[in-house]
C-alpha cells in the first residue's frame, strides 16, 4: 500500500513540475515575442516611413502636404504617421539606434 501511495505522489509531483515548466516557458514566449508594427490603412509604419522619406529626400512626391504647405512631402504618408501617433515611438527609437550604431556620440 505504501509503495502505491509513493508512486502516486511521484506522478503528481512530476505533473506539477511539468505544468510549471510549461507555464514558465509560455510566459517567456509571450514576454519576449516581437511586437508588431502599428498599421494604418492596411500598411505598416515602416511602409509609411519609407514612403515619406523617399518623397522628402528628393524623389517624386505623391501628394503635396496640406498641413505643412510645401512640396516634397507625401501627404498620405504624413497623415498615416500622424494617425499612428505615439505608438510609433518605440519603433522610431529602435530605427534610430540601428542607423546610428555605437560609433556616434551625442553631445
Amino acid at each position: 500500500m505504501r509503495g502505491l501511495a509513493d508512486s502516486r505522489m511521484q506522478k503528481h509531483k512530476k505533473l506539477l513540475i511539468a505544468t510549471a515548466v510549461l507555464v514558465a516557458s509560455g510566459s517567456l514566449f509571450f514576454a519576449f515575442r516581437r511586437k508588431p508594427e502599428p498599421i494604418y490603412a492596411g500598411c505598416t509604419l515602416g511602409y509609411w516611413a519609407d514612403r515619406y522619406a523617399k518623397a522628402y529626400w528628393g524623389q517624386r512626391a505623391f501628394l503635396p502636404s496640406a498641413n505643412l504647405g510645401y512640396a516634397g512631402v507625401d501627404g498620405e504618408a504624413e497623415e498615416a504617421i500622424r494617425a499612428i501617433g505615439t505608438n510609433a515611438l518605440p519603433f522610431v527609437l529602435k530605427w534610430l539606434h540601428f542607423e546610428q550604431g555605437h560609433s556616434v556620440f551625442l553631445s
